[in-house]
C-alpha cells in the first residue's frame, strides 16, 4: 500500500473511493483489495484512508471491485457512472458485514441462515438481500429502504444483519427485547418475519429461516 501526500493527490487524481465500516462508520483501507476495472494502475492511499487512482490519459473505469481478503466484509462490485466534468469525484461505499463480523455490545444484530423451506433437505438460498426494520410507537415499520443496512446471504445461505436506530427513535420494546422485522428480498419479491431481538446485542437465530414460510 502506497501513501501519498494530499497535495500530490490533488494534482493528478482521477477519482477517489472511501470504504466505510457499517458498524463503526470509520474508513477502511488496510487489508482490503480494491480494483478499478479499466485502469492499469493500482490505487494509492491518502493519509485519511481514501483510495485514489491517478489519471491514465483519457481512461475511465467501468466498475469498482472490492476484495475483502480476511476481513469480515462481503466482496462487492459496482458500476461506475460516466466521468463527470470539473474535478475528481469521490465515491463512498458502505461495506456489508459477513457472519464473521465481530458485532460488539450496543449493536442489535441477528445471525442466521436462509433456506428454501423448513425441511431437512432444504437448499440454502444464496444472494438474498437481508436487512432489519424496527417498529415505532405508531406501529410503522422502519427504516425506509434508503436508510437500511443491507447484507447478503452467502453460498451457504448464512447472513448477519444489524440495525442502527436513528437519533430520537422510539421503537417498540419491553426494555430488553426490541421488536424488529427481518426483511428478505429475492429479485423483486420482499418477504418478512417479525422477530424479537435483544436490544443492543447479537442473537444467533436457533433455526434457519424458511423462504417458503416468510410472508
Amino acid at each position: 500500500m502506497t501513501f501519498m501526500a494530499s497535495e500530490t493527490l490533488r494534482r493528478s487524481v482521477l477519482l477517489g473511493v472511501e470504504l466505510i465500516d457499517p458498524i463503526t462508520l470509520q474508513a477502511v483501507s488496510r487489508g482490503i483489495g480494491i480494483k478499478a476495472v479499466g485502469l492499469d494502475g493500482a490505487p494509492v492511499t491518502s493519509w485519511s484512508g481514501r483510495f485514489a487512482w491517478l489519471a491514465e490519459d483519457t481512461r475511465w473505469p467501468s466498475r469498482l471491485e472490492f476484495i475483502p481478503g480476511a476481513l469480515p466484509y462481503e466482496a462487492m462490485s459496482f458500476p461506475v457512472t460516466a466521468q463527470p466534468a470539473g474535478g475528481a469525484p469521490l465515491f463512498r461505499f458502505t461495506l456489508r458485514p459477513t457472519v464473521a463480523y465481530p458485532f460488539g455490545d450496543g449493536m442489535t444484530a441477528a445471525r442466521g441462515r436462509l433456506r428454501e423451506h423448513a425441511g431437512g433437505d432444504a437448499a440454502p438460498v444464496a444472494g438474498a438481500l437481508i436487512w432489519l426494520a424496527w417498529t415505532d410507537q405508531n406501529g410503522v415499520t422502519r427504516p425506509e429502504q434508503a436508510d437500511r443496512l443491507l447484507t447478503q446471504t452467502d453460498a451457504g445461505g448464512a447472513f448477519a444483519a444489524c440495525l442502527r436506530l436513528p437519533a430520537g427513535a422510539k421503537p417498540v420494546s419491553n426494555g430488553t427485547l426490541l421488536a424488529v422485522t427481518i426483511m428478505v428480498q429475492r429479485g423483486e419479491t420482499i418477504r418478512q418475519l417479525p422477530q424479537d431481538l435483544p436490544d443492543g446485542q447479537l442473537r444467533d437465530l436457533p433455526n434457519a429461516l424458511a423462504w417458503s414460510e416468510l410472508t
